[in-house]
């Protein structure tokens, strides 16, 4: 596991999920006719309204790094999640070993 691997230097690992925001990249493959064509169910992401917001990113990463959630480290956290419910449940998420980050070593 990724946060007992870093553990003994003291440091605290999260995986992020951000979610799909509306940024230059983003507009440019819903606009292009290449994206259009190699993307072809983006915007309904859009149209669907499940993009979010920069700002929940920028929420996500200062409550991360607010140390509410060093209990926590190795685990993947998603933008469109409510932080404070994964807080209140983290006794079931260590005990059941839930949103684990692992990394495998492909050969």
């Amino acid at each position: 596991m990724v946060g007992e691997t870093v553990r003994e230097f003291g440091r605290k690992v999260f995986a992020m999920l951000p979610g799909v925001v509306l940024s230059d990249m983003n507009r440019y493959i819903l606009e292009s006719p290449e994206g259009r064509k190699w993307r072809p169910a983006f915007r309904q992401v859009f149209e669907e309204g499940r993009d979010l917001s920069p700002r929940s990113i920028v929420d996500l990463t200062i409550n991360l790094v607010s140390g509410k959630a060093d209990r926590l480290t190795g685990r993947l956290f998603q933008a469109t999640r409510d932080f404070g419910e994964i807080i209140r449940n983290s006794e079931v998420i260590l005990g059941e070993d839930l949103l684990t980050l692992r990394l495998r070593h492909l050969e």
